[in-house]
C-alpha cells in the first residue's frame, strides 16, 4: 500500500508538471488592477517580458470596475462602454511573435451589439492578423480581408447583453480554432500575420468596442499539449467559474461617468437553502452594497 501510494504521488507530481510545462511564455493583462494600467489607462504587461501598450486615443474617460467581476482572480475590469473613443496600441510589439503553437484570449461584455464590427483584441495591423470581435450576429473571429473564424459576422446567438464571455484563439500545428467560454466555434489553416496589437479599436477605421475588458492574455506553448491545458492558461483557472445568476441595469450615466444597479442571488437559483439577495450600486467614487437575508 505505501508502495502503491508513493507511485500515485509520483503520477500526480509528472502529471501536474506535464500541465505547467506546457506553457512556455505569457503576455498578460490584467485591466483594471492595482499597477495594471500606466498613463491613460495604457496596459501594462504583468510578464516577465513587459510587453507594455504604448500608445492611447483617449484613455481619460475609462473607468475602472469592480461590480460583477467574472474572471477568475480579477478584482476590477476596464469599462469603455461609456466612452467615445477609448482604445489602445503599441506598435511592433508582436513582430518576429510566434506563428505556431500561440494563443490569446479576453473576458469581455457589453450592453450592446453597435453598428459595425467592433474589435475587442488584434495581434497585429495588418490583413490576417487575428482578432476578437462584436459583430452584427455576435462575438466573432477573425483574419481581417482574410477570412472568418467560423461564421460570418459572429457566431449567431452567442451575444447576451451584459453577460460576460470569454473569448480565446488557440493555434496549434497550422490551425487556429476559435473558442467560446472555451467551446469550439470554427477553424482556420491560414498563416496569421502579428505586429501592431490593439485593444478595444480599429486600426484605420475609427471604430471603438464599447464594453467591459478583463483580463487578456497571450500565451506560447508546447507542441504536445491539450487545449485544455492552454484555456486554463488563458483563463487564469482549471475551469471557468459559474455565470452568476445576474441581473445588472445601467440606470444612469452622468458626465460620461457608469453607475451599475446589480442585483445578485446567492447561492445560485434553484437550491433549496434561501438565497440572500445583493444590492449594489457602483460608479466612479461610489459604491452601496446592501444584502437582505430572505425569510420563510
Amino acid at each position: 500500500m505505501r508502495n502503491f501510494i508513493g507511485l500515485s504521488l509520483c503520477a500526480l507530481s509528472l502529471t501536474t508538471a506535464a500541465v505547467r510545462a506546457a506553457i512556455t511564455s505569457t503576455i498578460s493583462y490584467p485591466l483594471g488592477e492595482i499597477g495594471s494600467l500606466g498613463t491613460h489607462h495604457l496596459p501594462l504587461d504583468s510578464g516577465s517580458g513587459a510587453r507594455h501598450f504604448t500608445n492611447a486615443t483617449g484613455g481619460t474617460n475609462t473607468q475602472i470596475l469592480s461590480g460583477g467581476v467574472w474572471a477568475p482572480g480579477s478584482s476590477a475590469y476596464l469599462s469603455t462602454a461609456t466612452t467615445t473613443a477609448d482604445g489602445w496600441s503599441a506598435p511592433n510589439l508582436l513582430s518576429g511573435f510566434a506563428s505556431d503553437h500561440f494563443a490569446f484570449g479576453v473576458f469581455v461584455r457589453a450592453p450592446a451589439i453597435k453598428s459595425g464590427d467592433r474589435d475587442i483584441m488584434t495581434l497585429g495591423d495588418a490583413n490576417g492578423a487575428l482578432k476578437l470581435s462584436l459583430c452584427s450576429s455576435g462575438w466573432s473571429a477573425s483574419a481581417p480581408y482574410v477570412t472568418w473564424i467560423g461564421t460570418e459576422n459572429g457566431i449567431a446567438g452567442s451575444f447576451v447583453a451584459s453577460q460576460w464571455v470569454h473569448l480565446a484563439v488557440v493555434r496549434r500545428s497550422g490551425v487556429s480554432t476559435f473558442f467560446i467560454n472555451g467551446v469550439a466555434k470554427g477553424t482556420w489553416n491560414g498563416v496569421p500575420v502579428h505586429g501592431t496589437p490593439l485593444l478595444c479599436t480599429t486600426v484605420g477605421k475609427g471604430t471603438y468596442f464599447h464594453g467591459d475588458v478583463d483580463q487578456a492574455r497571450i500565451v506560447t506553448f508546447d507542441s504536445g499539449s491539450n487545449d485544455a491545458a492552454v484555456l486554463a492558461a488563458l483563463w487564469g483557472a482549471a475551469s471557468l467559474p459559474p455565470l452568476p445568476p445576474l441581473v445588472e441595469q445601467i440606470f444612469s450615466t452622468v458626465a460620461n461617468t457608469r453607475y451599475l444597479a446589480t442585483c445578485t442571488l446567492s447561492p445560485a437559483m434553484g437550491l433549496s437553502v434561501l438565497p440572500t439577495i445583493s444590492l449594489e450600486i457602483s460608479g466612479s467614487g461610489s459604491l452601496v452594497n446592501q444584502s437582505m437575508p430572505t425569510s420563510g
